[in-house]
């Protein structure tokens, strides 16, 4: 079972996306639509699967995926709070990172417009480009442009304007399609552009408010979970503990042509050492915090399971004057994957961000390809979008 969300495998006792923490539709389970749908191509009013950028996979083999999907949680909290709490550019591996990561995070939010190209390839081509622009503080959202696919051409264009709810519509110069999208997405949209403080920070909010609450209360005092928080952010955040973590990494580094060069290769030993380490730390902040032996019982399972002669992949990334120029993983551990985001500056403002992603397991191969440019370059993409298009926008109809 893949999730819905961002593709990561879930096994099938999860009820969250162990990546993003999207719950698990369990067999038998309603249906929820959490996207709009992609425009039909056909006057027939019947989908195109080829617009549907999900897939589903054949059954996966067996895995000790417990093991591993326990390692990068703990590799991945750790990265988050060592990202949050990074101020300056620092010549230490897991700090150039967690800059360069926050930079970009900058530059992405303070964009007001650009132009946008895709390609798509899963039993089938697909190929967009789009222009987009938004309006973060008056909470406005456009973008029109065309898809193709088959041979065949849809204008497409989105529409938010505030958090009550927005459109997408699809013509494909016979038949208009009007697809609705929640005030909860849009929130979740412009959440994502509210910048927030670390100090401002309250995990225990952001639980609670995410439904996690009981789910993490199985394992740690919800009463100290703010307590426990801001002690791993201080302690993560140690250019000791960073060495630590550097070490058991096994970070390696080089440079060429003005970039600073990062490796790592996930192999057994990193993990176990690693997860060893932010299991350590974890319990001496956390203390009496902790509920029952978890713990220990996380210790036994990496030990037990990790086979000490397997090589999973390599995580790189590259900086260059504070900038992260380029972040890749790939893993070819019965699934083959290979994902990159590539960021070009102009002197120190982001030029274009390319992100590509490679999936294969012998049964689905699929590539993603998505660039952004032209930042701030777009003007008034409300007016690109044809009155007969936007005169369908509210109606929720197909004409």
């Amino acid at each position: 079972m893949f999730c819905k969300q961002c593709g990561t495998q879930i096994v099938q006792e999860e009820r969250f996306c162990p990546n993003c923490g999207t719950a698990v539709e369990q067999p038998g389970a309603p249906q929820q639509q959490n996207a709009p749908n992609s425009p039909p191509v056909s006057g027939d009013g019947a989908g195109n699967p080829d617009l549907n950028p999900y897939f589903t996979p054949a059954a996966p083999k067996k895995r000790h995926t417990k093991a591993i999907v326990a390692a990068v949680a703990i590799l991945a909290a750790a990265a988050i709070a060592v990202i949050v709490t990074v101020r300056v550019v620092t010549k230490r591996p897991l700090g150039a990172l967690a800059a360069g990561a926050a930079h970009l995070s900058d530059e992405l939010k303070e964009m007001e417009s650009c132009h946008l190209e895709l390609s798509l390839n899963e039993d089938g081509d697909v190929t967009g480009a789009f222009d987009f622009e938004v309006n973060a503080d008056d909470q406005e959202l456009y973008l029109y442009g065309t898809l193709e696919t088959m041979g065949e051409e849809i204008q497409f264009a989105l529409y938010a304007d505030g958090n009550s709810g927005g459109y997408a519509v699809g013509n494909d110069g016979t038949v208009i399609y009007v697809d609705e999208i929640s005030g909860v997405q849009l929130d979740a949209i412009w959440d994502a552009y509210d910048t927030k403080q670390v100090e401002d920070f309250s995990l225990s909010e952001y639980l609670e408010e995410s439904g996690y609450e009981e789910e993490i209360a199985e394992y740690i005092d919800p009463d100290q979970i703010d307590a426990v928080y801001g002690n791993l952010v201080k302690r993560l955040s140690k250019r000791s503990t960073q060495k630590d973590l550097e070490q058991a990494l096994a970070i390696e580094m080089d440079r060429k042509s003005g970039e600073r060069i990062y490796t790592v290769t996930i192999e057994a030993d990193a993990i176990v050492d690693t997860a060893d380490l932010c299991l350590d730390i974890f319990e001496e902040e956390a203390d009496d915090a902790i509920r029952g032996d978890w713990l220990d019982e996380a210790r036994d399972a990496l030990q037990d399971e990790i086979d000490d002669s397997e090589e999973y992949g390599q995580l790189e990334w590259r900086t260059h004057s504070g900038n992260l120029t380029e972040l890749s993983f790939s893993t070819f551990y019965e699934i083959d994957m290979e994902i990159t985001v590539d960021c070009n500056y102009d002197g120190d403002d982001l030029d274009e961000v390319a992100f590509s992603m490679a999936y294969g397991d012998g049964w689905n191969d699929s590539q993603i390809e998505i660039t952004l440019d032209h930042f701030n370059q777009v003007d008034d993409v409300k007016s690109m979008i044809p009155d007969t298009m936007m005169e369908q926008m509210g109606s929720d109809s197909i004409l």
